[in-house]
């Protein structure tokens, strides 16, 4: 009797450049479902606030950022079985990850704090497709500690990322 076993997927290291939030990200294989990541670059917040005297104003900030976490890719049999691609790390995954935010670079006046620490945790999912196109989607939860000179701000808060770029694959 012979068989015809598919090799079990792996992940993959990889280098990306994203242009929506400019940066570099470096993603490390660790095991065949685990990667390390990180990612420096620029981040960008956009807002709008009201008040009766001024109205409303549209608020934005840029400000240098640098991330690092740990991915698990938990569906890339699942992917591999229905006949889809686990290429350049197709897949969800839950991810562990750590945010740093710097002072800002630029901004419309809004009180942003000079450094922000964010550790999260979140589900993802990233796409590579022709080209070498990549779409990396992300959703969770994290608690935020920011300071300002002697200010300093605490709490919970959503994370949500979408980075749009290319990946660099051996051929």
């Amino acid at each position: 009797m012979t068989s015809y076993a598919q090799d079990e997927p792996k992940v993959q290291s990889l280098h990306k450049v994203y242009f929506l939030n400019p940066s570099y990200e470096f993603e490390a294989a660790l095991s065949p479902t685990a990667t390390f990541t990180g990612n420096p670059g620029l981040s960008f917040t956009f807002g709008a606030r009201y008040s009766s005297a001024s109205g409303t104003e549209t608020l934005f900030s840029i400000y240098p950022s640098i991330n690092t976490g740990f991915r698990h890719y938990y569906n890339l049999v699942k992917r591999q079985n229905n006949g889809k691609s686990i290429r350049g790390n197709s897949g969800n995954f839950l991810t562990a990850i750590l945010f740093f935010y710097g002072g800002e670079l630029a901004s419309s006046g809004v009180d942003t704090p000079d450094v922000t620490i964010l550790p999260a945790l979140a589900w993802g999912l990233q796409r590579t497709y022709n080209k070498n196109f990549n779409l990396s989607l992300m959703l969770g939860m994290g608690y935020y500690s920011a300071r300002s000179g002697d200010r300093t701000w605490q709490g919970e808060t959503p994370v949500a990322q979408v980075k749009i770029g290319y990946v660099f694959l051996k051929r």
